[in-house]
């Protein structure tokens, strides 16, 4: 499967270019640009909820977004970032080169705020998540038909099931940076499944520049360029010289520069914060001293001062039971081990049921109890639909799934969009991170879905294509409608 001579499929599988003319405006067939004209409507929709709100100027923006804005466990830390740009808003290790992506954004917004007076934060961000959408739509399109080979019809039902998916249509439409992954991510399939076809390897510079891009975005997706260019190159991977310059040396390079980003930019700040709050701190529990030293009337310095440090160890456990009980409110799990890194990790979750209530069911269809409330503030990990019915959208989707997986079970590239579903499960289900809220993570797998999906299309015919394919537009419009309507209901309560 892995030899680089073997393309992996057979004349069934040889790429379908569509035939005849296909109707195209500035360089975007008639699927994409209906689909960018619903995601402007979509983002105009949402900039519109929160534009009395987030628009007016502020003195200070650090924890203004975050208590302003709300939609599910979504971070606005993308609209920090562009308003008052710094390396200190997202994770850097996660995120090692997102801050100076959006730095450009950031110029942009600044020029526009200093002709409107007013935040057009909004409307910034909104276009970087239309054009990160469309060309998200357009590469998962072209994958469907030129790569796997169906035709422009099942393509198109195909890529608008993607986004009819409740997490990958919200990950379009809120300031996170979930949809800028999954566009990355759609890049790499497209660029190696490209390779796959013309029976080309990925060359050292093409591997650099796409794991620079997807791992810059999300640390752990990088991963999955090394996975794209195992299946591409086969063995020649393993070669020496290109194992060091185009595995070895990017990942090294990058992670010395976030930790230096990280040291440099980041650590300051942090302590910083920390000898404010302890200042803080010491200020409010002198304070409470003196008032308990007042109503006391005791003159004797040793028994004020063992008043004192009972008062001062009181004052302690009770920020830390505050904590601990902050942490518990988040409904997380216990992770395998303390650190940066562990403390996102879950060993006491139930996969069964995140997978069926999240992995199969609120990353595909949204709960109605507790509609798009965050699980570290009031929603439970696992919520049930208010009715069995609602299971079964997400259960034929996992069955075609798995069907797909048997009917593309021959070709390279399949077992390629595979592998980067396995390689999110292995972290999700397995060593539990962020499995608490899996269905956030939607936009980084979820299209895998309509992918293997493709491979049954393909290799159906007459009536058994029909039913298929008539059943796919149910479940399309179905999920458009169902997640928009509650989507729609929650953001303009």
């Amino acid at each position: 499967m892995l030899n680089s001579h073997n393309t992996g499929f057979n004349n069934s599988h040889s790429v379908c270019m569509s035939k005849g003319k296909e109707w195209r405006f500035l360089g975007m067939n008639a699927w994409t640009l209906g689909f960018m004209l619903w995601s402007v409507v979509m983002n105009f929709m949402m900039v519109a909820a929160y534009w009395d709100r987030l628009s007016p100027l502020q003195k200070s923006y650090k924890w203004f977004f975050v208590k302003t804005f709300h939609v599910s466990g979504f971070d606005p830390l993308t609209y920090n970032v562009v308003t008052d740009w710094g390396m200190g808003f997202y994770n850097i290790h996660r995120h090692p080169l997102l801050a100076e992506m959006m730095y450009p954004a950031y110029l942009l917004n600044k020029v526009l705020t200093d002709l409107t007076g007013v935040n057009c934060v909004q409307i910034v961000v909104a276009i970087i998540l239309i054009a990160s959408s469309t060309m998200a739509f357009s590469f998962l399109f072209r994958i469907l038909r030129d790569i796997v080979g169906v035709k422009s019809l099942d393509a198109g039902i195909l890529s608008i099931m993607n986004f009819s998916f409740a997490y990958v249509m919200l990950a379009s439409i809120v300031p996170d940076h979930f949809i800028i992954s999954m566009t990355a991510l759609l890049f790499v399939l497209l660029v190696s499944g490209r390779k796959m076809r013309k029976g080309v390897t990925l060359n050292i510079w093409q591997t650099i520049l796409l794991f620079v891009l997807t791992a810059g975005i999300s640390l752990n997706n990088g991963l999955k360029v090394y996975i794209a260019s195992l299946f591409t190159n086969g063995k020649k991977i393993f070669r020496p010289l290109y194992l060091a310059s185009a595995v070895i040396l990017p990942a090294g390079l990058l992670w010395l520069f976030t930790q230096f980003q990280y040291e440099q930019f980041v650590y300051p700040d942090w302590i910083a914060h920390k000898k404010m709050k302890e200042r803080i701190e010491k200020k409010e529990d002198n304070k409470a001293f003196l008032k308990m030293a007042e109503n006391m009337d005791v003159k004797d310095t040793a028994i004020l001062n063992a008043k004192k440090k009972e008062l001062l160890e009181k004052r302690k456990t009770e920020r830390m039971r505050k904590a601990k009980s902050t942490v518990a409110a988040q409904h997380t799990g216990r992770p395998i081990k303390k650190g940066e890194f562990w403390n996102w990790t879950d060993i006491t979750t139930s996969r069964s049921d995140a997978i069926v209530h999240n992995l199969f069911g609120e990353s595909i269809l949204l709960h109605k109890n507790y509609l798009l409330e965050d699980v570290l503030k009031s929603r439970p990990v696992i919520v049930k639909y208010h009715s069995w019915l609602l299971y079964i959208p997400g259960a034929i989707i996992a069955i075609l799934f798995l069907a797909g997986i048997i009917a593309g079970r021959k070709d390279r590239f399949m077992w390629t969009v595979v592998s980067f579903f396995a390689l999110d499960m292995m972290l999700h289900l397995g060593i539990g991170f962020g499995i608490n809220e899996i269905y956030i993570m939607s936009a980084h797998w979820a299209f895998v879905f309509p992918i293997t999906i493709s491979y049954l299309l393909k290799n159906f015919q007459g009536r058994q294509l029909v039913i298929l394919r008539t059943t796919l537009i149910m479940l399309t419009c179905f999920f458009l409608v169902y997640n928009t309507e509650l989507l729609l209901s929650s953001v303009y309560e």
